[in-house]
């Protein structure tokens, strides 16, 4: 995924320092590219008009890509008409699979009943403001795709975030109050389910092919931002980025006398 390459206009704006900006004009255009390894050429995908590309996501089977893309690349209007593709890279053809809801992002392929579906977040009715959801769609192979449903409909959690498990159902994350707990979607009730909880932020979450190891970004109260992995319940610290933190006395969020800062993230399913 990548702009166009700058035409002759934009080489002279750019010799010229004629740098200035008119909202709607001249906007980088997010285009999905190919690189050939035989060849070493890149080639665009025409099939999606002038879409301007977000998100992509490689179905874990090596099938067709998903690709998340807006109407202009201006955030404002762009977030709210959100449309979603599945690209077949061997054959450029382009399978429009519907708008999507607002503020879509995180395309996250899983498979149940002997085809696959893709979860996105995305941002509930009528928007722009309002709580985020996980919504999932049947891509069938030959036909039209499935209705956007919202699979967290009713859950008092607020989903933050999406990882692919190619070999099994997405895990999520879901914004608990001030900690993160990790669910995963159950694939007969359709239903997201809680593995465990994770005390402070946990972000950008990624899974490995069965889901039963993890990674992410986490931090405490008591704990700067650093990556973390291992099994949901037992994550392990991986990175120091502020080993100088630890020379601070740090306050306590709440009055538990049991609760203090930690080397690990705490947590417990």
């Amino acid at each position: 995924m990548a702009a166009k390459p700058p035409t002759e206009e934009d080489e002279r704006r750019t010799a010229e320092r004629d740098d200035a900006k008119v909202w709607g004009e001249r906007a980088p255009q997010g285009r999905l590219w190919v690189l050939e390894l035989d060849s070493g050429r890149a080639r665009m995908v025409d099939g999606l008009g002038d879409r301007h590309v977000v998100e992509v996501a490689q179905r874990p089977d090596g099938g067709p890509l998903a690709i998340l893309s807006w109407a202009t690349p201006e955030p404002d209007p762009g977030c709210l008409a959100c449309e979603v593709h599945a690209v077949d890279l061997d054959t450029g053809k382009v399978q429009a699979l519907g708008e999507a809801a607002s503020q879509a992002s995180s395309p996250t392929w899983w498979r149940a009943d002997g085809a696959w579906h893709l979860c996105y977040l995305a941002t509930t009715l009528p928007g722009p403001v309002g709580g985020r959801a996980v919504f999932d769609l049947a891509v069938p192979e030959i036909g039209s795709p499935g209705e956007h449903r919202n699979l967290t409909s009713g859950m008092t959690v607020c989903p933050s975030g999406l990882a692919q498990v190619a070999a099994g159902p997405p895990l999520a994350l879901f914004a608990d109050g001030l900690d993160t707990a990790i669910y995963r979607l159950d694939p007969e009730t359709r239903r997201f389910q809680p593995v465990c909880s994770v005390e402070g932020l946990l972000a950008w979450l990624t899974a490995s092919t069965a889901g039963e190891v993890v990674a992410a970004a986490a931090s405490t109260a008591y704990q700067p931002l650093d990556i973390h992995a291992g099994r949901p319940d037992r994550l392990v610290r991986l990175s120091d980025t502020r080993p100088e933190t630890r020379e601070i006395e740090w306050g306590s969020r709440n009055a538990s006398p049991t609760r203090r800062p930690t080397g690990w993230i705490s947590t417990g399913c």
